[in-house]
């Protein structure tokens, strides 16, 4: 039965909604940025018509108080001239003219006229009491003055002239009182006042273009305004609401229209708390200047969003083809079709974006071909570790028993003397036990198990040494030949490291040469204190491509399952660290030949060897020391202690870690040397030696073990730093180190 088709689906709808998108995006877009522009706009031409305002009705207080002191000082100047002329000062002075109540009423009219004052009192030396007044016009005839009045007319009679707001009644006045002098001595006062009226406040308003309202409590004594904005202020006042205005102006509505409000007091001399001043700046141009500008902005956002909202969707018509395209394009690279290409076509963003995508999916479409390639990678790396793991672990029990037969080999040796018909039998089994130590550690250098450890050697023996394990990992069909000079000089290098790099570049050259053929093997000395290391083949050869890439970790020629691309990277890895160089002369079916470098050391420097084992335990200096011996291979544990006996020391067998400390605890005399495997069940060697030092901190320690290198130093011995012996070895061999360990200790 056939699969139903997928239906096809029409363009349009895509199109339209994506230009239903583009709408709404501009939309959404010109009205957060026109809701933005009104918000800002408004906000800053709010701050800066307060701001205005403010300074505005700061001028306008400080204009009031330079009218309030030029006016105090007027009167002032004009009541002291007043005092001084002779005619008022004869009624001060004469007596008869003094109780003419009559008379000094008459002048106190007269100048009260001259001056232009609300009221005027003439008082005589005891002016502090209405019925000392001489003489008083405008003041309503028995009323006790206030306070504020009686403390400024008794200030004059005593000499000092006063001026300040005092409130009487529901009224508020500028109230100025001169003292009468005569000589040093003062006759009397005369006092005047000017009302705070409406006639003052609209003079204020026209010199300081403000709105001035004079304000006793709760009460408006005096006001610019007519009106309902006059109404609405005395309202207000008699209401409490315009107690809490202070010096920082804010908007106030008055009737039907707005004000910038701020409130002051009408003297700026401590001592006049009676009033307040309000002066109002209008707020209608402000708010008409707001509207226009709103208006503008209004008229501006719609012009951008129709400009806006037309290109936009002419943008989505041009960009609807080329996404869909893409949209195909995608739905074709899921399904696995990674060649697939998108037209590049239409205009410069359509063009753009195709050559986006055909560029991602390219780079897509490489990034999984190399995951794919790193999976590989990655599982034929699992493979070497789980080989190398399993070389270790054989190598452990291997070099177990390598150590048992070599060690009774030797003491058979020993035993039966040099002349004995069966010794040449003992020795051949003593050197198949060596080879088979050499392959164990060959076979640990090509799993990578081995730690590096430098050492002198001579690059001819080492050839040597490895012909029967090169003729093994190649075909039967390829010869190999070996060139050296004799006069080669050492280097300085690890002995396994050396033999992986012949190894893997043998069986490189092997592989290059599937239909047999030669590998050549050369050393020589160079003219530049090195020593070369050539490796050839008379194989098919190599591109530059293949050359370019060849000591890259994972890369690889050879066809799956037959290489992890790790040879030649380890290679190019072991050359740089001892210090050398690596290059390849190489020719398309020609072969190929790898040319190692390394640095020579000089002639006389002496090449580290292997104790001789022929010479026999005799050789040896004899010991006397006693040594705790901790070994789990019950074979080895009696080679190793029959041996030791043999040569003098006192040994105390251990099968494991806690019966050694045991021992330890209980022995009466001192223990010289620990001789301890690394690897034993529960307790290792390092821990039995950190535990034994906390109670006999005297006693030498040698460890031993089977394993690889890199199994040793996860638990915690470095072999390179500590006392170590590796087995398999020879009986001389762990003798003349425990000697070297005895020594070093007493040095």
């Amino acid at each position: 039965m056939n699969a139903p088709s997928r239906p096809v689906r029409h363009p349009l709808p895509f199109r339209r909604r994506l230009e239903t998108h583009v709408a709404l995006a501009v939309t959404l877009v010109v009205l957060f940025a026109l809701g933005a522009a009104l918000l800002i706009a408004t906000r800053v031409v709010t701050a800066g018509s307060l701001e205005r305002a403010s300074s505005d009705l700061a001028a306008s207080r400080s204009a009031f108080y330079r009218v309030e002191d030029d006016r105090a000082e007027f009167a002032s100047a004009q009541a002291s001239l007043v005092t001084t002329l002779p005619v008022f000062r004869a009624y001060l002075t004469d007596s008869r003219l003094a109780k003419d109540l009559a008379s000094l009423q008459v002048l106190a009219d007269e100048y009260r006229q001259q001056l232009n004052a609300s009221f005027c009192i003439v008082t005589g030396k005891d002016g502090g009491k209405v019925d000392g007044w001489g003489g008083s016009s405008g003041w309503q005839s028995g009323v006790a003055p206030p306070q504020a009045v009686a403390k400024m007319i008794s200030a004059a009679v005593s000499g000092q002239p006063q001026r300040g707001i005092a409130d009487v009644g529901d009224r508020l006045y500028l109230v100025v009182s001169e003292p009468a002098r005569f000589a040093e001595e003062t006759l009397g006062t005369l006092t005047v006042g000017y009302a705070l009226d409406d006639a003052l406040a609209r003079q204020l308003a026209q010199i300081t273009h403000t709105d001035v309202n004079i304000l006793l409590g709760a009460h408006l004594t005096a006001s610019s305004l007519t009106g309902d904005e006059r109404a609405a202020v005395a309202t207000l006042a008699t209401t409490g609401q315009l107690a809490s205005l202070g010096a920082v102006p804010r908007p106030e509505r008055l009737g039907a229209g707005e004000y910038i409000a701020g409130a002051f007091p009408l003297s700026m001399r401590a001592g006049d708390s009676a009033g307040h001043l309000l002066l109002l700046q209008d707020w209608t141009p402000a708010q008409r200047y707001l509207t226009q500008l709103r208006r503008q902005l209004f008229a501006a956002g719609a012009a951008i969003f129709v400009l806006a909202l037309a290109f936009g969707v002419v943008f989505a018509r041009r960009l609807s083809r080329p996404l869909m395209d893409m949209a195909s394009a995608a739905g074709d690279i899921a399904g696995g079709n990674w060649e697939r290409q998108v037209p590049v076509r239409g205009s410069a963003e359509a063009t753009s974006l195709a050559v986006a995508f055909n560029a991602m999916t390219t780079s897509l479409r490489h990034w999984y071909e190399q995951a794919k390639k790193r999976d590989d990678e990655l599982r034929q790396a699992q493979k070497m570790e789980a080989i190398g793991r399993l070389a270790g672990g054989v190598a452990h029990d291997f070099n177990n028993l390598l150590t048992a037969i070599r060690g009774y080999a030797e003491l058979s040796a020993v035993r039966l003397g040099g002349d004995h018909e069966v010794q040449p039998h003992i020795l051949e089994i003593v050197s198949a036990a060596d080879r088979a130590a050499e392959l164990t550690k060959q076979l640990l250098a090509f799993s990578r198990r081995q730690v590096v450890a430098p050492r002198v050697l001579a690059l001819d023996r080492v050839v040597t040494g490895m012909h029967q394990l090169v003729r093994r990992v190649i075909g039967e069909d390829i010869q190999i030949v070996t060139s050296i000079d004799p006069a080669i000089g050492p280097v300085r290098a690890d002995r396994s490291q050396i033999e992986q790099v012949i190894i893997n570049l043998v069986v490189n050259a092997s592989d290059a040469m599937p239909n047999g053929g030669t590998v050549t093997i050369s050393l020589a000395n160079t003219s530049d204190a090195g020593v070369r290391l050539s490796v050839s083949d008379t194989g098919h050869g190599m591109d530059e491509q293949t050359v370019a890439r060849i000591f890259e970790p994972f890369f690889t020629t050879k066809e799956t399952g037959r290489g992890t691309g790790l040879g030649l990277a380890i290679v190019y890895g072991i050359v740089q660290q001892a210090g050398g160089t690596i290059g390849v002369d190489t020719e398309i079916g020609k072969g190929t030949a790898f040319n190692i470098i390394l640095p020579r050391l000089a002639d006389d420097t002496p090449v580290d060897e292997e104790i001789d084992l022929r010479r026999g335990l005799a050789a040896l200096r004899k010991g006397s020391e006693t040594v705790l011996l901790a070994e789990d291979d019950k074979r080895l544990s009696v080679l190793i202690g029959s041996t030791l006996r043999q040569a003098g020391y006192t040994v105390l067998a251990a099968s494991h870690g806690d019966e050694a400390l045991t021992i330890a605890r209980t022995h009466p005399s001192p223990i010289h040397l620990l001789l301890t495997d690394v690897v034993m069940p529960g307790m290792n060697g390092r821990v039995l030696s950190e535990q034994l030092r906390t109670f006999r901190p005297d006693t030498n320690v040698l460890f031993m073990s089977g394993y690889s290198d890199d199994a040793v130093l996860r638990h915690g011995v470095a072999s390179n730093s500590a006392q170590y012996i590796q087995k398999p070895f020879s009986m001389d061999a762990l003798m003349a180190k425990m000697r070297e360990t005895l020594l070093q200790s007493r040095a």
